[in-house]
């Protein structure tokens, strides 16, 4: 199944609805949560996404450090080329992860947890004033700041914390059930008050910034959906 075939599927209809009712509802158990528990290595980890994240080819000093790509940072949309505006950040925040089930795994899969490169979902490069003001704040507590990203947001979440096996408490299962409901499907069509217009395709967006990795891809599809949600939102309100 190619990536935009696997992501129209999981964004079939009510799919996010299901996904995030599916998920455990458990109340957070966050006592004894220590950073170190994790064992995340910023020196490997963060080298490894900026450089699979970046649409162009990263820049290093002398040291192997990276000092220069081009990250579109989630969740606010912004374009960053000075590595130095930008943190990598844990979808699923090391303390929630915690209080949701990681403070009972063994110190393997907390770090495998804390340094996955792997699954596009759980590490991105944000800019890093955005990163701070998320903090181990969960979806009942903040949303991306831009609009058209909160769908990928809250796929991205319900995501990891289903391959991780995490629960969720009851105002964050909420928050995301809520958010899930205003999602698209991918590709759906115009609601029958009017015609917003052919949105770009993936090729076509890839094509103008540069971005070829997996979760461009997804990002794009799912963007794409967003996108028409938002399209059918302004006509009606035009109607009113």
């Amino acid at each position: 199944m190619s990536v935009i075939s696997a992501a129209i599927e999981a964004h079939a209809e009510d799919g996010w609805v299901a996904a995030a009712e599916s998920l455990q509802v458990t109340a957070e158990a966050g006592a004894g949560y220590a950073r170190n528990a994790f064992a995340y290595d910023s020196g490997a980890t963060r080298p490894t996404v900026l450089t699979q994240e970046s649409r162009t080819p990263v820049i290093k000093d002398a040291a192997g450090k990276v000092v220069s790509g081009e990250w579109l940072s989630p969740w606010d949309g912004i374009t960053h080329i000075d590595a130095a505006q930008v943190e990598v950040d844990h979808t699923v925040p090391l303390a929630e992860a915690w209080a949701s089930g990681a403070h009972s795994w063994d110190a393997a899969k907390r770090q495998a947890f804390a340094n996955d490169t792997a699954h596009p979902d759980v590490l991105n490069a944000v800019t890093a004033s955005l990163n701070r003001q998320k903090g181990d704040s969960d979806p009942a507590e903040w949303a991306p700041p831009a609009a058209v990203y909160r769908c990928e947001y809250v796929r991205q979440w319900t995501s990891v914390k289903q391959r991780y096996g995490l629960s969720v408490d009851v105002a964050e299962r909420n928050a995301l059930v809520a958010a899930a409901r205003e999602c698209p499907v991918a590709g759906s069509a115009a609601a029958p008050s009017g015609d917003p217009g052919p949105l770009p395709s993936a090729a076509a967006y890839l094509a103008h910034t540069g971005r070829t990795g997996t979760k461009s891809v997804v990002a794009v599809v799912l963007l794409a959906g967003c996108g028409a949600l938002l399209a059918v939102w302004m006509t009606r309100r035009a109607g009113t």
